[in-house]
């Protein structure tokens, strides 16, 4: 996949992931039920998002179906193609892909740049600061366990001989 061009240089090739089964549902369904309609009458030319033209779409013409499609869906009118790449990234950092990885997959020079494109959802913030709040949990009391097993076969003078400090009190020896 060509990537975007940068200082008047030609675009990058990269590797692209798909990553997510419901990508692969949706593109089967449009080749099994969508693309077939476009060649009602004509022979097939094995292009993937034809025109009735028979012709590469053009950006203009994918802006005019993304509109169609985003105003059937009800979505915002502020949604555009552009978006999806957007999508993209914040699927990859939430499905726990690294970031540098992601800034590869999109082409970008600086991770400051994929962070612009991130837009993690309440529900993976949430989900994270669980994640955590329950490690800590976890780890808290079986930080208190082998502390006490450790008391356990150390005995039960913990005196400090040489200063006489112990459970009685400073200064107080057994």
């Amino acid at each position: 996949m060509a990537g975007k061009a940068s200082g008047g240089q030609p675009p990058k090739r990269r590797m692209v992931i798909s990553v997510w089964p419901w990508a692969v549902r949706t593109v089967r369904l449009y080749v099994e039920n969508i693309r077939p309609l476009f060649y009602a009458g004509r022979e097939d030319d094995g292009v993937m998002f034809p025109t009735e033209r028979n012709e590469m779409i053009s950006e203009r013409a994918f802006n005019q179906r993304f509109q169609h499609w985003r105003e059937l869906g009800g979505l915002s009118d502020c949604l555009g193609p552009h978006y999806l790449r957007h999508a993209y990234v914040t699927r990859l950092i939430e499905s726990g892909h690294d970031g540098q990885f992601v800034t590869d997959q999109v082409g970008h020079s600086h991770a400051a740049t994929t962070a612009i494109y991130t837009a993690l959802s309440s529900d993976f913030k949430n989900l994270k600061v669980r994640e955590h709040l329950d490690a800590a949990e976890e780890a808290s009391p079986a930080g208190a366990c082998a502390l006490a097993e450790a008391e356990a076969e150390m005995g039960d003078d913990f005196s400090d001989q040489t200063t006489g400090v112990g459970r009685g009190g400073l200064g107080r020896a057994r």
